[in-house]
């Protein structure tokens, strides 16, 4: 700092936004780069501009402020001070206070404080907003609860001593956070500190104390001490306190307030022009973060602290219930900011009351504390039999400082707690934790008007919820509900067999000389093969069309009708004569079992218990290697036994091709219906007994059953019903930029997942085989069975990797893996063929192998997941035939281009596939969202972000932290 000695009228003339000087504690500061930074506002600096702003300053702020702050550059030089007789004095003429101990009640100190503070701590302690509605409200309903004395009962002791939030307390009342306490007495927060040491009270340090942290706590050696957070606008200035707070042990939770989001109109405060608080507001709204959001906020305030968080400021039955919902929150505070933010809201023992009539559930699973309205130990003994944990003191600890300092803070505290002990020995209770809702008139719960809002509790979907109840009440995985789930999902697995069936049957026969002789086609492949195979891809692409009639009449009845013409395609073909007449039913039977196989795993997802889901839908796809292994077995065994009988080796495999989904078509009207899609058919009692069946072993009463019910109801749309109209309806796909970027992950996962070189490997396998030397008909099906089962193997180990690792690590690895095989098969695929190298032909194998399991790892289990996760619940159904449309297309692309390719440029055709998976690795790092682990709804704020991929990695290293803090957040 400079030694420069610095007058008054050396700082006046810097009174402007350019040019800001002011004098605090005897230095002078460059201001002008703080103004606009300033969390209060710069109009309060602009205000004392140029002057000594000591008094204004140390009112309001601890002198530790200012090092927070400003920097030494800042720092201009030494102020001379004015002579004492000439500063102003902001204190009023000095009213004496009469004996602590003759002053009987809150309401009396009250009275003394209001008459002795000045007109600026008066106008900011003692005003509400608008008509002061809510202000009078908070303490008259305590007026309108009438209690219930108990006789012939021992009351000789009594205790007030309680916990909150797990520390040990000598009082059931706790200091609100309230600021600049330094407007009542020099001491200010140091002098309620030390008060409450006395009596082992917890205080909530004021975000805004006029103190420092350091020094209340240090005040205050057996209080319990708590810290108010308000998020500012800038966030990295309330993680820089955070950090600070971290080191200060007697801090011991986190107080995130939450009611006051923007200033009320405290019209005492505009009357005194509140020139010493920012413009007509407490200085900390003015700069405090307006876009909280329940999941967004409180991850981010998890990855910030390790102390449990209270939220301060509900005020309805909802939100406390929506606190529930999050295990990072363990307890709420009930408030409506001392009736200073909105007029005419709720008063807290009003929200308590709705709390413990709509949803008291929440008393057992959250501390509920209220603040608001204390004026009698009556009062305190109301809330607490109606539930509360503790009640809070704002403006009575203000105000007994204001008379007498610290004892007037103490005899506050004393008159409460001897009235509180008085009334519970007339109730007939010792203990706190006796005090029950039948002490007070059980008639006051009748005034809680059932109005249609409060009927049920407002919900959100979320996984916190659930995992909350499963920890408490979790269901028997092995019970007789779980049993018919395991049994009816092995069952809806078979139409996963489809695909898996036809993609190696066709690669299997085309091995076959009597099939290959039958219609006249080559081994090697020519445009007749193509065709053959891409229509597969053709009969996808049409089915995808009609994915969304699954909405319409049910997903049982899409997978029946399915199913059934997968049956119907499978004769056509098994007795064509000709090729076109195969092609026919190749087209049919593409057809669809694109139908069954995209409602299969909706019907899954929405059937299975959420706590269960992912391995069921990631087990779902790994079926297709049970298809290809069943296909590839048939085909060998066939053409063992039967090559010499005609076409029987080829025409048997083709028969087996209904097996599966005939089995399926026999079983699925059997089975119960989607619940969602019954809830949106307005079939409640249907969905929730089929939720109970298969969620809960059949207990209609198990709060999972009634969680999942509201969760449904939240989201369905009952007013929309599904018709022709919507198949050309698509701007819900293109409507937001959100929306464009999930479409486009959407597409590129479809692409990508038929267009790795995967499908040249599955569907010609053989003929990749012949390329490297290997001619043998039976070693061709020998090896491709066991592509098949060393596919199906990766896909089981991959469907739960990707819930370990992450989409993200196992996408970009595996694809990265699959790169490099196909390099190298394209290496020793060369090698074989221009220098006849044996060598290389076995080395092509084994690659050829590992690229199919590597595939099978990162991109079987995701198939039906992803795009369905990185979508919104508007867009999914559409989204999802889009999904189909796209997959279909490259499907069609490489499997039509690809026996040309490979009969007329072999191995440069893998050449071309490592150079386009090595353009998938760079997609899927630059623009690829991490899913593990984050819910629907929390996906949702990630789309909307500016780098949506970015967004996701950063709530994937929250979450973790989360995790790793012991946190159940999923």
């Amino acid at each position: 700092m400079s030694d420069v000695m610095l007058t008054l009228s050396d700082i006046q003339p810097h009174r402007v936004e350019g040019d800001c000087w002011i004098a605090i504690h005897g230095s002078v500061y460059d201001v002008s780069g703080f103004l606009n930074s300033h969390p209060g506002g710069k109009a309060i600096i602009l205000r004392h501009a140029g002057t000594d702003a000591t008094r204004a300053f140390e009112d309001v702020h601890p002198a530790e402020l200012l090092d927070e702050y400003l920097t030494s550059d800042q720092v201009l030089g030494k102020f001379e001070s004015m002579p004492q007789h000439l500063k102003q004095d902001a204190q009023t003429e000095h009213i004496p206070a009469p004996p602590l101990d003759t002053i009987l009640s809150i309401a009396e100190m009250e009275g003394l404080a209001l008459r002795r503070l000045t007109p600026k701590a008066l106008a900011y302690y003692a005003s509400g907003t608008d008509d002061e509605i809510t202000k009078y409200a908070n303490g008259n309903i305590f007026k309108s609860i009438l209690l219930r004395p108990r006789v012939f009962v021992d009351c000789t002791d009594c205790s007030l001593s309680t916990t909150i939030m797990g520390n040990q307390v000598g009082l059931p009342i706790f200091i609100a956070p309230a600021a600049m306490a330094k407007l009542a007495h020099p001491l200010g927060e140091m002098g309620i500190a030390a008060a409450c040491s006395r009596l082992n009270v917890l205080q909530i340090i004021s975000k805004n104390a006029s103190v420092s942290v350091a020094d209340i706590v240090s005040a205050g050696p057996d209080a319990v001490f708590a810290w108010q957070l308000y998020v500012l606008k800038d966030i990295k200035a309330t993680e820089r306190t955070l950090a600070q707070i971290k080191g200060i042990p007697q801090i011991k939770f986190i107080v995130l307030t939450l009611d006051a989001p923007f200033p009320g109109k405290r019209e005492a405060d505009e009357r005194y022009k509140a020139g010493e608080v920012a413009g007509g507001g407490p200085a900390q709204v003015w700069g405090t973060e307006s876009a909280l959001t329940w999941r967004k906020t409180l991850t981010w305030l998890s990855a910030q602290t390790d102390l449990p968080i209270v939220l301060k400021g509900i005020q309805t039955h909802e939100d406390a219930y929506m606190a529930t919902m999050f295990p990072a929150v363990k307890g709420i505070i009930l408030s409506n900011h001392g009736g200073r933010a909105l007029d005419t809201a709720n008063t807290p023992m009003q929200v308590l009351l709705e709390i413990r009539k709509f949803c008291p559930q929440v008393f057992e699973q959250l501390e509920v504390l209220i603040d608001g309205g204390i004026k009698r130990g009556t009062d305190v003994v109301k809330a607490l039999a109606l539930g509360a944990n503790g009640v809070g003191l704002g403006r009575a600890a203000l105000y007994g400082l204001a008379v007498g300092g610290e004892d007037g803070v103490y005899r506050s505290l004393q008159i409460l707690a001897d009235e509180a002990a008085t009334a519970m020995r007339l109730l007939g209770v010792s203990s706190v934790r006796d005090l029950r809702p039948q002490h007070f008139i059980i008639s006051i719960m009748s005034k809680v008007k059932e109005e249609p809002t409060l009927k049920e509790v407002e919900n959100m979907e979320s996984i916190e919820t659930y995992a909350a109840i499963m920890a408490a009440h979790k269901p028997n995985p092995r019970g007789p509900g779980y049993i018919k789930l395991y049994i009816l999902s092995a069952v809806i697995f078979l139409c996963s067999t489809m695909n898996g069936f036809d993609s190696s049957l066709m690669g299997s026969i085309n091995a076959l000389p009597n099939y290959i002789r039958y219609f006249g086609l080559s081994e090697n492949g020519n445009a007749s093969t193509g065709i053959v195979f891409a229509i597969f891809q053709v009969g996808q692409m049409c089915g995808a069309l009609f994915i969304w009639m699954a909405d319409w009449y049910g997903r049982t009845w899409h997978i029946f009708f399915g199913c059934l013409g997968v049956c119907v395609g499978t004769i056509v073909t098994a007795f064509a004569s000709n090729l076109p007449t195969f092609i026919a039913g190749r087209f049919i039977l593409s057809f669809f079992a694109t139908c069954a196989h995209t409602a299969a795993p909706l019907y899954l997802v929405e059937l299975a218990p959420p706590a269960y889901r992912g391995t069921i839908a990631g087990m779902y796809n790994t079926f297709y290697n049970v298809g290809s292994v069943f296909s590839t077995s048939a085909v060998y065994a066939c053409h063992k036994y039967l090559a010499d009988q005609g076409d029987l080796d080829w025409r048997i495999p083709l028969w087996l091709q209904m097996v599966c989904p005939g089995l399926v078509c026999l079983a699925i009207k059997f089975f119960p219906e989607s619940p969602r899609w019954l809830m949106s058919h307005d079939r409640h009692d249907e969905a929730k007994a089929i939720i109970a069946t298969y969620h809960t072993n059949g207990d209609s009463d198990h709060p999972l059953v009634s969680l999942q019910m509201s969760q449904i109801l939240a989201t369905v749309d009952l007013d929309h019903k599904a018709s022709w109209k919507d198949l050309l309806d698509l701007r819900v796909l293109v409507e937001s930029r959100s929306s464009r970027y999930r479409l486009m992950l959407n597409i590129a996962f479809s692409w990508f997942g038929q267009f790795s070189g995967n499908n040249i490997v599955s569907y010609y396998l053989p003929i990749m085989l012949s390329g490297i030397g290997i001619t043998d008909t039976n070693m061709k099906l020998i090896l491709n069975i066991v592509y098949s089962v060393v596919g199906w193997v990766a896909s089981i180990l991959g469907s739960r990797l990707h819930d370990v690792v992450g989409r993200r690590k196992m996408l970009i690895t595996t694809t990265a893996g699959m790169a490099i095989c196909l390099a190298i098969v394209a290496a020793c695929s060369a090698g074989y063929t221009e220098y006849g190298n044996t060598t290389a032909s076995t080395v092509s194998i084994v690659f050829i192998f590992l690229f199919g399991s590597i595939f099978a790892c990162g991109y079987t289990p995701m198939q039906p997941i992803y795009p369905a996760e990185v979508v919104s619940n508007k867009m999914r159904a559409k989204a999802m035939g889009t999904f189909k449309l796209t997959a279909g297309a490259a499907g069609f692309l490489n499997t039509f281009v690809g026996p040309i390719a490979l009969s007329s440029i072999g191995y440069w055709f893998y050449v071309f596939f490592v150079f386009w998976d090595t353009f998938e690795l760079s997609f899927i790092y630059f623009f690829f969202v991490e899913t593990k682990g984050i819910t629907l709804e929390e996906l949702d704020i990630i789309f909307e972000a500016k780098n949506p991929r970015k967004a996701s990695v950063e709530a994937a290293k929250a979450r973790k932290r989360i995790i790793v803090a012991g946190r159940t957040e999923v």
